[in-house]
C-alpha cells in the first residue's frame, strides 16, 4: 500500500447521503440545501508530535487543531458539540470516534489518496452512511 501525505487542499465536489445525514441532525430545508450545495475547502496541515491542524472554508470558515490520540471537541453540521477522539489508521487514514446525542455513537474516517480525500460519516447505532468526496 503506497504512502499519501495528509497534508494539502482539498475542495470538495460530491455527496452521497449527505442531504439524509442532515434530516437525521433535524436540520431545515434551507440549511441543508445550503450545506448540500455548498462546495466548501479543506485544507490540512501536519505540525510536530503528531498534531493535525483542519481549515475548513465554506459557507463558515474554521479552524481547529487536534492532537492524534487525545480527546477534542467536533461540531457537527447542526451545531452540536460533541467530543471525539482522533487515530491514525495506517498511512492515510484518520479515524474519529465520537458520541452524539442526536445520533449516538459515529465514526468519521478520512481516507486520503493522491487524487483527495473521502469522509465517511458513519451512524453506528442506525446502520447509515453519508460519504463526502473532496478533490486535491
Amino acid at each position: 500500500m503506497s504512502t499519501f501525505p495528509l497534508t494539502g487542499t482539498y475542495r470538495h465536489h460530491k455527496n452521497e447521503n449527505y442531504n439524509d445525514f442532515l434530516k437525521a441532525l433535524n436540520m431545515g430545508w434551507f440549511k441543508r440545501h445550503a450545506a448540500t450545495t455548498a462546495h466548501p475547502t479543506v485544507v490540512v496541515t501536519e505540525g510536530s508530535a503528531g498534531t493535525l491542524n483542519f481549515k475548513n472554508q465554506g459557507i463558515k470558515t474554521n479552524e481547529k487543531t487536534i492532537s492524534l490520540g487525545e480527546e477534542h471537541s467536533e461540531t457537527l453540521p447542526n451545531g452540536e458539540m460533541v467530543r471525539g477522539i482522533t487515530v491514525r489508521e495506517g498511512d492515510s487514514n484518520l479515524i474519529t470516534r465520537l458520541q452524539s446525542k442526536t445520533l449516538g455513537k459515529m465514526e468519521l474516517i478520512r481516507e486520503f489518496t493522491k487524487e483527495g480525500m473521502t469522509l465517511y460519516i458513519k451512524c453506528l447505532e442506525r446502520d447509515f452512511e453519508a460519504i463526502r468526496h473532496y478533490k486535491r
